[in-house]
């Protein structure tokens, strides 16, 4: 997980993914072959509020239609977003 809260590059690594998802597959296909690979993002919910920077909705449209889940967690209470998403959405995905 990485955490930035201050201005950078930030979009331009969200939209690196599939890149990630086909280095992550050949090197787990060496050890494990036929693993698939699941590849998500959790954003901080007011750092990609695409109502105060709209530069956001473009990456996260194409996040989004490109079948990369993305979730928002809520930085004022970090750890409550963070269990829900390890107990409720994590689970769901039938890993």
């Amino acid at each position: 997980m990485k955490y930035q809260d201050g201005a950078g590059s930030v979009d331009e690594k969200l939209q690196s993914f599939p890149f990630k998802v086909k280095q992550f597959e050949k090197l787990l296909n060496n050890k494990v072959p036929g693993i698939k690979v699941y590849y998500w993002y959790i954003l901080y919910e007011d750092y990609f509020d695409v109502q105060n920077n709209p530069s956001f909705k473009d990456t996260l449209d194409y996040i989004k239609s490109s079948n990369i889940s993305y979730y928002f967690l809520v930085p004022k209470d970090k750890e409550k977003s963070f269990n829900i998403f390890k107990n409720d959405i994590f689970p769901k995905m039938n890993i």
